[in-house]
């Protein structure tokens, strides 16, 4: 894996196995594919922020790794989040969690982490970007409700 200024190069087993789809709910702007092991990413900017993000995911112990398959606790999220009072809004996309949030300095990055996640991305102020091994609606779905109250 590389990136340049726009785009993630991955070197694959197969690239036909990448879900296009998915890669586009995420952000991709488009995917190339040079050849039958060669993909890249269309992601503007961010390219070289969210190889970073995947490197970094990748030397995680294989024990967190396959904690984030199954997601991980709501109650641990939200209070590693600053609380139910921090959280503006949640949304869903694929397996990432995009969070808007009141004060961005009561969000403990390392706590997250340490629940499994693959890695927290503040891409502006007051916005965070979870990533996560497993689908992200059910924890969406979790915060929404203790956000609300419930």
């Amino acid at each position: 894996m590389d990136a340049c200024t726009t785009r993630l190069r991955l070197v694959l087993a197969d690239n036909r196995a990448v879900d296009e789809a998915a890669l586009t709910a995420l952000g991709s702007r488009g995917v190339v594919r040079p050849n039958a092991t060669a993909l890249q990413v269309v992601l503007g900017p961010v390219a070289d922020q969210v190889a970073g993000e995947i490197r970094q995911a990748l030397s995680r112990p294989a024990a967190a790794q396959s904690a984030a398959v199954t997601g991980p606790d709501a109650g641990a999220v939200l209070a590693a989040l600053g609380g139910a009072g921090n959280l503006q809004e949640v949304e869903a996309r694929a397996n990432r969690l995009l969070l808007g949030v009141t004060d961005p300095a009561r969000v403990d990055d390392g706590s997250l982490l340490a629940l499994g996640l693959r890695g927290v991305a503040r891409p502006a102020a007051g916005r965070l970007h979870l990533l996560l091994g497993a689908p992200a609606a059910p924890l969406a779905d979790a915060l929404t409700l203790a956000r609300a109250g419930g």
